[in-house]
């Protein structure tokens, strides 16, 4: 059993005084109830931060987070306040190449109902948040053709552990990928920059590469908004973008802060494929390859939280139950259309 926490959150590193706060959002029972329970998750403020400090989260209210670095055999490392803030060209520099050009989630019209089921009272500037929800990907200005849109990074896990989930319909399997997103894979492979990073209490939580094939990877896309943009197909012309695959290690800014390549996964690039205007939806040209039941469970868990629900996902929902009703409605006719007294069966020896 595993959590994924889709936008940054699982990327807020530890601090023991941190400058944001988790809560949950929605009408979520506790996991000890009910081990299918979902949770909207959410960040707050405790403080003024400014402009280019890093956000932190901590690892355990009660002990400082000693429990999670021990039971991990990790050294707890507390960065100064210069080593986790960023200020004049790089800060400007960072801000032009690696902030999102994207909005998705919540908007004013669903987060004031969000907020009363749960009793909230925090305060949040409504400017910041779009007229309508968008369940799926829209731009927040105009983006030219090769112009990157957002970067962001994205576990690699095998097909075994993404499959049958709810999670599955944001996930890219390697049967989706073009040929030259599978070339990059095998490259990142090769120079050691890919790797199914897996730890848990079997392996004495060390870090172990549980890749088996290219055929098992999945990618998913667990920050930022490439997990909610439409996927429409590799052919269909109304596409508007389309996916770059790197190592973590090609990004400057992140190796200066002491990452290293391949550990968290990879990159995802997502570039526009001709020029877009403000507010216009993203259209990925990769299939969507979830089945139907995986897509019930990726909007049960939605409802379940009281979240907008991707009406492009609810709409393909539809299309495969329709499907699954034709074939299995064509079956029965092929079965009646066999004369039983005069098939013949195949014998010993017969293919």
């Amino acid at each position: 059993m595993f959590g994924v926490i889709y936008g940054m959150t699982m990327f807020y590193n530890h601090h023991i005084t941190p400058n944001i706060d988790w809560d949950s959002y929605g009408s979520e029972p506790s996991s000890q109830h009910n081990p299918h329970s979902k949770q909207a998750v959410g960040f707050t403020a405790n403080r003024f931060i400014q402009q280019g400090e890093e956000l932190f989260s901590t690892y355990g209210r009660e002990d400082g987070g000693k429990r999670w670095f021990q039971d991990r055999k990790l050294v707890m490392k507390i960065p100064s306040p210069e080593e986790s803030k960023k200020t004049g060209e790089t800060l400007i520099q960072d801000k032009k190449n690696y902030c999102a050009k994207t909005y998705a989630g919540y908007g004013r019209e669903s987060w004031p109902l969000q907020r009363a089921r749960r009793g909230e009272h925090r305060y949040l500037d409504m400017n910041r948040l779009t007229p309508m929800d968008h369940m799926s990907a829209i731009t927040t200005q105009d983006i030219h053709e090769g112009e990157m849109i957002e970067v962001a990074p994205a576990l690699v896990v095998n097909r075994g552990q993404a499959a049958g989930t709810s999670i599955t319909p944001t996930a890219i399997f390697w049967d989706d990928l073009w040929p030259p997103q599978k070339l990059s894979l095998r490259k990142l492979r090769s120079s050691g920059d890919l790797t199914v990073q897996f730890q848990d209490p079997s392996t004495d939580w060390k870090r172990i590469d549980d890749f088996v094939s290219f055929e098992d990877v999945v990618l998913l896309p667990v920050a930022g908004n490439i997990g909610l943009v439409r996927k429409v197909g590799r052919e269909n012309p109304s596409s508007n973008c389309k996916l770059k695959l790197v190592p973590t290690g090609s990004m400057q800014s992140y190796n200066s802060h002491g990452g290293g390549g391949g550990s968290a996964g990879i990159l995802l690039q997502l570039i526009a494929t001709r020029d877009l205007a403000e507010g216009e939806e993203l259209r990925l040209n990769l299939p969507d390859s979830s089945t139907y039941e995986e897509k019930k469970l990726f909007v049960e868990a939605l409802s379940f939280t009281g979240q907008p629900l991707p009406y492009h996902i609810v709409d393909r929902m539809e299309e495969d139950e329709h499907q699954q009703h034709d074939h299995e409605y064509q079956q029965v006719h092929d079965y009646e259309d066999i004369d039983e007294d005069h098939y013949h069966y195949p014998v010993d020896g017969e293919l």
